[in-house]
């Protein structure tokens, strides 16, 4: 009888574990999708801002005055020696 009621419990916590890990998944991902939208707003122009969408529409960055196309600065970053 002591082995069957040592099984039980070990199920018992194994159930209580799952739970709790699921739980917490579900709020993390709840505390992490404001953070996504603040840094994703970020690189949005105020009229993009106000459309709510989660991309920013424009493909370029503005660095030092200059408009540099974002598929460039990741070929730069990709091959930083040539």
């Amino acid at each position: 009888m002591g082995k069957k009621h040592i099984s039980l419990i070990k199920k018992l916590s194994l159930r209580k574990k799952i739970i709790t890990y699921f739980f917490l998944t579900a709020l993390g991902l709840t505390m992490l999708i404001p953070f996504m939208w603040m840094v994703l707003t970020s690189f949005k122009t105020s009229d993009q801002v106000q459309k709510q969408s989660w991309l920013p529409a424009r493909n370029y960055v503005e660095f030092r005055g200059e408009r540099v196309p974002i598929e460039k600065m990741m070929e730069d970053a990709a091959n930083p020696g040539l």
